[in-house]
């Protein structure tokens, strides 16, 4: 597998989430807060041209906050050579398990997601207040 490298800009990360997610602070992420994930050691960020993931580590576990591949790059198996590599880095990290949300209705995303090893642990219902279909779906891997 390819090495992926992190990218150390905050500007370009902001650039790939905006064209990824369709606006800048989609997510409620800003520039901002990728300059500070990137100042901080309890992130991992991996990136690319096409894309990035980004988790928060905190002991030995580990929350998968960001995916985000950009629309030409979708379904070309870009987010799982993203998912891979964060995966390496976490286990480096010692991190045992991770876990992360999806809405309820991104059958594309929970379909990588099951295929990468998460199960679902959980449902938050309404979770980001948009009325029905906008719940949480709760899921968690183990590394170890």
């Amino acid at each position: 597998m390819r090495r992926r490298c992190s990218l150390t800009d905050a500007a370009t990360l902001n650039t790939l989430h905006s064209a990824a997610f369709g606006h800048a602070e989609a997510h409620g992420w800003r520039r901002d807060d990728f300059a500070k994930a990137l100042e901080d050691e309890g992130h991992v960020i991996v990136a690319t041209a096409k894309g990035y993931a980004l988790a928060r580590v905190l002991l030995d576990e580990a929350e998968l906050l960001l995916i985000a591949t950009l629309p030409n790059a979708r379904r070309s198996g870009e987010g799982t050579a993203l998912l891979k590599e964060l995966f390496e880095q976490l286990a480096e990290r010692q991190v045992a398990r991770v876990f992360l949300e999806v809405v309820e209705t991104n059958e594309a995303a929970l379909a990588l997601y099951r295929r990468h090893g998460f199960s679902v642990s959980g449902h938050r219902h309404n979770y980001y207040g948009r009325g029905a279909g906008h719940g949480a779906v709760l899921m968690e891997k183990a590394l170890k």
